[in-house]
């Protein structure tokens, strides 16, 4: 075998060495690409459906509560002066709507947790802690509410004070700063900050 034959099968043997590594470093490029890809466009859907249900819970209530208070006045009115209908049944019927309007409200709490859950499949470990402390929360402020609420309705005439206390406590405080928490994970995970 001559020089240019060993010359040879070494500068193919270095290429053909070089064409695999670069192979192999270019998958793993493209799979980090697929995984941040992925990942942006489940974070994205998630903040805007929790966007999305933030403002649901925000203007559809207050929509209806409107529609039952302008219901509610217009029946007293009509019914000023006729003794036949007693004003605290009224009264009551316009505090059940309302209640019943309060608790359809928090429907888009159960929302968010199955938002959250499908973020759960793709979030790194400690997102997933942040994500898992913030379904916490929102557990914890569903079923407080609901207690309030089902003890509200069991009275003739419910008395909604209860609800002041709901969310007011150190959990409350810490929505915000844990969403954003939350969100700078999110950005650090798919390569923004």
């Amino acid at each position: 075998m001559s020089i240019e034959h060993i010359i040879t099968i070494v500068i193919a043997t270095i290429g053909w060495t070089l064409a695999v590594i670069q192979f192999f470093v270019n998958r793993r490029w493209q799979k980090r690409d697929y995984i941040k890809q992925q990942r942006y466009e489940a974070y994205k859907g998630f903040m805007n459906k929790l966007d999305s249900i933030g403002a649901s819970m925000r203007l559809e209530p207050s929509k209806n509560v409107f529609s039952l208070v302008s219901e509610f006045l217009a029946s007293i009115l009509q019914n000023i002066g006729n003794e036949y209908v007693d004003p605290e049944a009224s009264v009551a019927t316009f505090s059940h709507k309302l209640l019943e309007q309060t608790k359809l409200s928090c429907e888009p709490l159960q929302e968010i947790n199955g938002e959250i859950n499908n973020i759960k499949l793709i979030a790194s470990k400690e997102l997933l802690v942040k994500l898992e402390e913030l379904q916490k929360l929102n557990k914890d402020l569903y079923n407080e509410m609901m207690l309030s609420l089902n003890a509200i309705g069991k009275e003739k005439i419910p008395n909604f004070e209860s609800l002041q206390t709901v969310g007011q406590q150190e959990r409350w405080n810490r929505f915000q700063p844990l969403q954003d928490e939350i969100r700078h994970m999110m950005r650090k995970e798919i390569g923004i900050e």
